[in-house]
């Protein structure tokens, strides 16, 4: 968790006749690292938030309320299973905000996540493949607006100079 009294905090703005005006804003006492990475749904009244840096990492959905005139909590926080995988690293919703793609960074994967029942479910884990040469941790994720595709990117990765580009049919 963060340090005793840190806080993470995120704010969501909504252009609106040539100025930005705030709409929502939350913050998480324990999470400094709350917002290390940023999603949104195609409307944006989905938000997904991560925090990679708490023991197995934590991904934060929230939603927004009219009723409150902010962002509420969306089913629980969704938290990694393996201390330091740094999940939450990187996350991305599909157009809906229901569907959620959160990178691990140490483990090279993405876990592929549903709101359903008033939850999110864990519905598929997807690695990142053994290409030749060494991979330097870090997965991002981006997730197409319906929720199909699914890419995955990892930083210095190491590859032969005859090993320029590969295709997979």
């Amino acid at each position: 968790a963060g340090s005793p009294g840190a806080s993470g905090v995120f704010e969501v703005f909504r252009y609106n006749q040539n100025a930005w005006q705030m709409i929502g804003e939350i913050y998480v006492v324990g999470g400094e690292r709350f917002g290390d990475s940023v999603a949104m749904s195609e409307d944006g009244t989905i938000v997904a938030f991560g925090n990679p840096k708490t023991i197995a990492g934590e991904v934060w959905v929230f939603q927004y309320s009219n009723m409150i005139g902010n962002y509420a909590q969306l089913g629980q926080k969704i938290v990694g299973t393996v201390a330091g995988s740094n999940f939450g690293r990187s996350v991305s919703l599909d157009g809906s905000g229901l569907r959620l793609a959160v990178g691990s960074a140490t483990s090279n994967q993405a876990s592929i996540h549903e709101f359903e029942d008033e939850n999110w479910k864990t519905v598929g884990s997807i690695s990142l493949s053994e290409l030749p040469g060494a991979h330097q941790q870090g997965v991002t994720v981006s997730m197409s607006r319906d929720g199909q595709i699914v890419a995955l990117g990892s930083y210095n990765h190491l590859v032969s100079e005859d090993f320029k580009s590969s295709r997979r049919d």
